[in-house]
């Protein structure tokens, strides 16, 4: 599928885009027993998730870092003439996880992900890498009001800073918050 929609857009002269597919696959153990699991390949940041018991869990996780920052500009893969005729694929990654009976597999694009997170909804700003030399304010003049050198001029210097994998966290939290409604 990722090979078509990929020569679809070629051959329609379109743009890029991200793309998930979920398969749900009955798989026999030896024991005879049935269980489920999903499949799921992706680039880019279109993701999917399982909702089971009230909580949500990712399954394109491996297809990028929890622990970094990203920029909600960079979808991080494509398909599409990314460099006039190949798709960018560096974040195509393929996940199997175990579903049970009565489980939600749902698949969303960047514009649905991205409105759960915390950063985008402006609930928080993501912490800033620490600089090796940090400048220390220089003495002052007296009658002179020190410099400030560990605060942006940010309209949000009052929201709580998070790390990224706390970033995930509460994504992950917003969905499921709105799912157990």
């Amino acid at each position: 599928s990722f090979h078509a929609a990929h020569c679809l857009i070629l051959e329609e002269e379109a743009m890029l885009t991200t793309l998930t597919a979920a398969v749900v696959l009955p798989t026999v153990e030896d024991e005879g027993k049935t269980k489920f699991h999903v499949c799921v390949c992706n680039v880019g940041d279109s993701l999917a998730y399982v909702y089971s018991n009230g909580q949500v869990r990712e399954v394109t996780q491996g297809s990028h870092d929890i622990t970094a920052n990203r920029d909600m500009r960079d979808a991080l893969g494509a398909l599409g003439p990314v460099d006039g005729l190949n798709p960018e694929l560096s974040n195509l990654t393929c996940s199997i996880t175990e579903v049970l009976p009565g489980d939600i597999v749902f698949l969303t694009s960047d514009g649905i992900s991205d409105n759960f997170d915390p950063v985008v909804g402006k609930f928080c700003v993501p912490k800033k890498p620490e600089r090796n030399n940090p400048q220390k304010p220089g003495p002052t003049k007296p009658g002179q009001t020190p410099t400030r050198t560990n605060r942006s001029n940010s309209d949000f210097d009052f929201l709580p800073t998070v790390e990224a994998f706390q970033r995930h966290e509460l994504t992950l939290a917003r969905i499921e918050d709105i799912l157990n409604q």
